[in-house]
């Protein structure tokens, strides 16, 4: 069974859930072979302050990559800065994927148990949302997806939890 109830029982086997947020507007931007060193990301960080951009997620991958979540209105500054970088360190390309968005849960829980963040991914899936990216930090989930499924996927995340 995909779905289950979730109660404020403090012994029940899932945590209660704070809260189901989504939002659109936001832009992936990947960095293909960027070097996860201390200094290639305070060079990173340096020259997006002085953009006056911050992502709101930022995912090392195993494969190499640097995934960079902004506001879309970030973005042209976003991609000055990352050029910049991008010269000083040489690295392979800079990759844009505009129209994401992104769905959100808050679990206390979470930070203990991310057993929650991984059955809600699968439930999602199964439900065919394609999850570009997802992070899961301390009580907050958030899986980025095309912004044209947010409300679809805050619905299936509310009957997951709630139903």
């Amino acid at each position: 069974m995909l779905f289950r109830s979730v109660t404020s029982d403090p012994n029940a086997d899932y945590p209660e859930i704070a809260g189901i947020a989504g939002k659109s507007g936001l832009t992936l931007i990947r960095l293909l072979g960027f070097p996860n060193t201390a200094g290639a990301n305070e060079l990173l960080k340096n020259e997006l302050e002085r953009k006056k951009t911050k992502p709101s997620a930022a995912v090392y991958s195993e494969e190499g990559d640097y995934s960079l979540i902004f506001d879309s209105q970030q973005i042209s500054n976003a991609i000055e800065a990352l050029k910049e970088v991008q010269m000083q360190l040489d690295f392979d390309r800079i990759v844009v994927r505009g129209r994401v968005g992104c769905v959100s849960f808050v679990s206390e829980k979470l930070a203990e148990e991310k057993r929650r963040f991984y059955e809600a991914r699968k439930a999602l899936e199964s439900f065919g949302v394609n999850i570009i990216l997802d992070t899961c930090e301390n009580i907050s989930a958030v899986y980025y997806i095309d912004r044209n499924e947010v409300s679809k996927t805050q619905r299936l995340l509310h009957q997951y939890f709630f139903n």
